[in-house]
């Protein structure tokens, strides 16, 4: 397996995916599926895919759009990279998604995604005034 880091993170991925990680932000701009070519990450949606989003309670009750607060600055490292699995690591600052570990494996059909969030910095809402809602997105 093989992952290279830079401005744009191509991963030569597993027998099954490709994946690029857009460093400014440190989302997928890309995951292709091997077999087919098929780009599945849908690139016209309003959001990255592995974007920390978040709505009020009044908001998602009535479909608002979720608001996307992208970091201020991202970096990209490879964590591992070895002949039975790859790993790239994503460090963040200025939101609450402040790291991401982006791994494949050789042989499985699987794109392994673990996300830390931050809780000191998502703002407490009381229950009595609204609350807050976190997503993240994932526009296939």
């Amino acid at each position: 397996m093989n992952f290279e880091d830079g401005p744009q993170v191509p991963a030569g991925g597993n027998d099954y995916y490709a994946l690029t990680v857009d460093s400014s932000d440190g989302s997928l701009s890309s995951i292709v599926e091997k077999a087919t070519g098929r780009e599945l990450v849908n690139t016209t949606s309003d959001y990255r895919f592995n974007e920390l989003a978040w709505n009020t309670h009044q908001e998602a009750t009535y479909l608002t759009a979720p608001h996307a607060d992208p970091p201020s600055s991202a970096s990209t490292a490879v964590d591992w990279n070895g002949p039975l699995a790859a790993s790239i690591k994503v460090t963040r600052a200025g939101n609450a998604h402040p790291e991401t570990w982006y791994r494949l494996y050789n042989g499985v059909d699987r794109i392994e995604i673990e996300n830390v969030v931050n809780r000191d910095l998502m703002p407490y809402v009381p229950h009595d005034t609204g609350s807050r809602l976190y997503i993240v997105t994932l526009p296939f």
